[in-house]
């Protein structure tokens, strides 16, 4: 999740209105990661499918395959939502070199 994270991010950031705050924070939980992406959106994200051709679209559908639990809530006082991941550790190291873009 670490590495896929700034997608998530860059998705919200895409999607929220220029004048819109969007918090992202991170946490150890045992051994497990977990990230949030706090924004003042109305709507509750879900998960579809994109076209093969489509530049946007598959964000929840990278966390959901990545992510040993996630979930969307109601922010504190009502204003927005986060969407929360909860990430396993790897069985094995990642490679620098998987990490980098194509």
């Amino acid at each position: 999740m670490p590495s896929r994270t700034p997608r998530t991010v860059l998705g919200v950031l895409v999607d929220a209105p220029a004048d819109r705050l969007v918090e992202v924070r991170f946490a150890l939980v045992g051994d497990r990661f977990r990230t949030e992406v706090h924004d003042a959106g109305t709507g509750r994200p879900s998960a579809r499918s994109a076209g093969p051709d489509e530049e946007r679209g598959r964000g929840l559908l990278l966390v959901d395959g990545l992510a040993e639990r996630w979930g969307c809530r109601p922010r504190a006082g009502g204003v927005g939502t986060f969407v929360w991941a909860l990430v396993a550790p790897s069985p094995s190291p990642v490679p620098p070199s998987a990490l980098t873009p194509a």
